[in-house]
């Protein structure tokens, strides 16, 4: 019921108007579905595309790639910015110092 309730504009109460019905008679074509009640020619040329007679496609496994390892590095101490290196030239003499 749940399949059929994915189609655009099949609620609950259709979905269970089609199950009865196809209890009674198989369906043939999707313009078999004018005969359930609720379902007319405009209803179900609009979901023409969605539909389809036959038995249940059979689930496909979905594969998937392996997930890749992504080396981590570890977490490092340095500081974000480098300390300007102390000036090792001699300051001046201040010329206000007494002698």
């Amino acid at each position: 019921m749940t399949q059929l309730e994915s189609v655009k504009g099949i609620g609950p109460k259709k979905a269970q108007n089609i199950i009865d019905y196809r209890k009674k008679t198989p369906f043939t074509s999707v313009d078999d579905l004018t005969k359930v009640k609720g379902f007319g020619k405009k209803t179900v040329d609009k979901m023409r595309k969605e539909l389809r007679v036959g038995p249940a496609p059979k689930a496909v496994p979905v594969k998937t790639a392996p997930a890749k390892k992504v080396p981590v590095k570890p977490a490092t101490t340095k500081p974000a910015v480098k300390p300007k290196p102390a000036s090792s030239a001699a300051k001046p003499a201040d010329s206000t110092t007494a002698k």
